[in-house]
């Protein structure tokens, strides 16, 4: 079974799987391009597959800068989570830093499949959120949560969960004059996400500690 091929992890929060968060550094608004043979990056689409093209529009930019980017709809989830699990199994090194981009329903999920993958013993690097709409607790395996919302019906800002020790930056994107609708689509913000995401792939691939 998966869960036995896993390593066992005893502490909480991401130290516990081995990726403290390295110290803040201001993001980029370029990146430059990489040639990534590591990580895993995941984009999921919110309701109907309609309302976040701009998730599309995003992978193309991590792809155009050499980054592997998978894109799908959030309803996907279970699926998603299965892919990351197995190729995790396989090579653990190969298949770090995960890192989760989703918007709205997409947004959600991508807590949710972080959570899952927790369970699992998976350490999750980055999960971005365009303007998720629950507050779903930031589960203790998940280093950096970069969270851009319009605070509305919609936009909500998140929290750790018990045990949880990483970063949270809930940003109120507002100025930029975009909604629910449109913050996906940001060139101003996939930008940013770019080269947050290629900062992360730099980063030495960090592995689960194995109890002792």
């Amino acid at each position: 079974m998966l869960a036995a091929a896993l390593c066992v992890v005893t502490m909480s929060g991401p130290a516990a799987f081995g990726q403290a968060v390295p110290k803040p550094r201001p993001v980029a608004t370029a990146a430059q391009a990489v040639k990534a043979d590591h990580g895993t990056v995941y984009l999921l689409r919110g309701l109907a597959d309609v309302f976040s093209l701009g998730m599309n529009t995003l992978a193309d930019r991590l792809r155009a800068k050499g980054v592997r980017a998978t894109v799908t709809n959030h309803s996907q989830d279970a699926r998603v989570t299965e892919e990351i699990a197995k190729a995790y199994e396989r090579n653990s090194a190969k298949a770090l830093p995960i890192i989760i981009i989703g918007h709205s329903l997409g947004a959600n999920k991508a807590l949710t499949i972080a959570s899952r993958l927790g369970k699992k013993g998976i350490p999750v690097r980055l999960v971005v959120l365009f303007d998720a709409t629950a507050k779903i607790p930031v589960p203790a395996n998940v280093a950096e949560v970069l969270n851009l919302h319009k605070p509305s019906r919609f936009g909500v800002s998140v929290a750790g969960a018990k045990g949880h020790d990483g970063k949270i930056d809930n940003r109120d994107v507002s100025a930029l004059g975009i909604g629910h609708i449109s913050i996906d689509k940001s060139k101003t913000l996939h930008a940013e996400v770019v080269a947050r995401v290629i900062q992360v792939l730099a980063e030495k691939p960090a592995r689960p500690k194995k109890k002792k």
